[in-house]
């Protein structure tokens, strides 16, 4: 009885926890955006396609202390005064990724860093439905 409480405990556990949290210290943010706790904690766009993601453009620099995101957006806190916004709604081809006119354009979905009121204010005028969690 106590090992089939441990293979269900097991089970549901690997269910409802992503394989690349566990491996890879990352949180997966969608259209190859990643949340990473390397210390210190940053959002990356990976460029690269394996399992976890080992290279890729800063989305927003370490010292991220709060995050949200959806299909479309992410925003990100790093202190009282330094708010980011990405627009996630992009697509771009990755061969030849160091190409500067590919980085310009990815360049062009970040919006950062901002104060509090440009956030708040941007946030409204993109109507961007989306709140700031802290970080666990």
């Amino acid at each position: 009885m106590k090992k089939l409480f441990w293979i269900i405990t097991l089970f549901t556990f690997l269910l409802t926890t992503s394989c690349k949290e566990i491996w890879c210290g990352e949180k997966d943010l969608g259209n190859r955006f990643a949340l990473v706790s390397d210390k210190p904690i940053q959002i990356i766009f990976c460029t690269t396609n394996t399992t976890c993601c080992d290279s890729g453009w800063t989305g927003v620099p370490g010292g991220v202390t709060e995050y949200g995101f959806n299909k479309k957006w992410i925003i990100a806190k790093r202190s009282e005064n330094d708010y980011w916004i990405i627009d996630k709604d992009f697509e771009i081809d990755l061969s030849g990724f160091g190409v500067p006119e590919r980085y310009e354009f990815y360049q062009s979905h970040i919006k950062g860093n901002l104060t509090k009121l440009e956030f708040d204010k941007m946030k409204d005028r993109l109507n961007i439905r989306v709140e700031l969690k802290k970080l666990k």
